[in-house]
């Protein structure tokens, strides 16, 4: 299975994404229904015709209202300078096909953190600015495994996978991610999804680490 697969696999989990929010993206989570979600698993494609595989697109609606918009959620392996334009246009894209508002996020799992800035995108020119577009970068490799092992939130367990540690501590938090695993209140099948993603990439055997 490759990585944006597993990401994907992951993150359909309506708990596991409500999780994600309340871990990366709080003040996202206040406005989110996560009573109504709607995973849209329609192939879709760039405007030269490339099959965008990293995306994930959720169908939505405010919380205490019923207008609707589109979580789009974009996972991606390795750098790329060219994120934010490609974003922008998965937004436009999206925008069109649906008629609904879009909450761009993207997901970074490098092995390093991203060395440049990738969101806003803007255009300037000499008597002002022309575009700002902005959106959530959540770069797990910036983060501290440490404390998202403590926790009962099943996307911080899972996604500690690919945020940085001391490796000599790696047995010790590969402890408490099953101690909080045992903890967290989600289903069986759950459990075992957080399980096995976290496990594809910090296996007990450190030769076999991703």
């Amino acid at each position: 299975m490759d990585h944006d697969a597993r990401f994907k696999m992951l993150l359909k989990a309506p708990a596991v994404l409500r999780g994600f929010f309340d871990a990366f993206l709080p003040e996202v989570a206040r406005f989110i229904d996560f009573g109504v979600l709607e995973f849209v698993d329609k192939e879709r494609h760039t405007i030269d015709g490339r099959k965008r595989t990293g995306d994930l697109l959720v169908k939505t609606r405010f919380r205490g209202e019923a207008a609707r918009f589109l979580i789009h959620l974009e996972h991606q392996a390795q750098p790329d300078r060219n994120l934010g334009r490609r974003m922008l246009e998965y937004f436009m894209l999206d925008w069109q096909d649906f008629d609904l508002p879009v909450y761009p996020v993207a997901v970074l799992s490098h092995r390093k953190p991203a060395r440049v800035a990738l969101s806003p995108v803007a255009v300037d020119f000499p008597n002002g600015r022309v575009l700002m577009f902005k959106f959530d970068v959540i770069d797990l490799a910036a983060m501290d495994a440490e404390p998202n092992l403590k926790t009962a939130n099943p996307a911080a367990l899972a996604l500690a996978s690919r945020m940085r540690f001391d490796a000599s501590r790696r047995v010790g938090l590969t402890s408490d991610f099953f101690i909080s695993l045992a903890e967290t209140p989600i289903s069986h099948e759950d459990q075992q999804l957080v399980a096995g993603f976290f496990s594809a990439y910090q296996p007990l055997s450190h030769a076999g680490a991703l």
